[in-house]
């Protein structure tokens, strides 16, 4: 409701403005910009507007904002992971279904389950390990500007990963 209201307040001052400028005679009207929130406010220097209860900077989206260049190369970044990790994923599936059989035997053997255990974590490792470095490969390719939407897109998805594992 206090969005709606905020949007209709800004709205109207524009539309006051115009007015004012077509009665003046002048041929622009000088729109004035809405204010960095609902609220006002900066977060680290940065504008920030209320989002469900969440600050969401007011900077573009790195994604938005990518040159053709660096499209090219966060794609083969993109592309190389997949690759490394398509056979990785499918041996962590095959794993998985391995070590539900090896605990629903007959006479399960704790020796065995851990064995097994310790290769599901090496192969989750090395998903993990080729997952950070085309992150870490990615951000290198972004200027300074683009690191602001990108630090906080990472944190974002790594606070959601947390939640749902507890």
């Amino acid at each position: 409701m206090k969005r709606l209201v905020w949007v209709a307040l800004t709205a109207l001052s524009a539309v006051t403005v115009a007015i004012s400028a077509v009665a003046d005679g002048t041929s622009r009207a000088v729109v004035p910009k809405p204010v960095a929130s609902m609220h006002g406010g900066t977060a680290h220097g940065h504008p920030y507007v209320m989002h469900h209860g969440r600050k969401r900077l007011l900077v573009p989206q790195w994604k938005e904002t990518l040159s053709e260049e660096q499209k090219l190369k966060i794609d083969n970044l993109r592309v190389s992971s997949m690759k490394a990790n398509a056979p990785l994923k499918a041996a962590a599936q095959a794993l998985e279904v391995e070590l539900v059989l090896l605990a629903i035997a007959e006479e399960p053997h704790m020796s065995a389950v851990g064995k097994k255990i310790d290769e599901l974590v090496a192969v989750k490792r090395e998903i993990w390990r080729e997952r950070y470095r085309t992150l870490i490969e990615s951000r290198r390719v972004l200027n300074a500007d683009q690191h602001v939407s990108f630090d906080l897109g990472v944190l974002h998805h790594a606070q959601r990963r947390a939640k749902r594992r507890h």
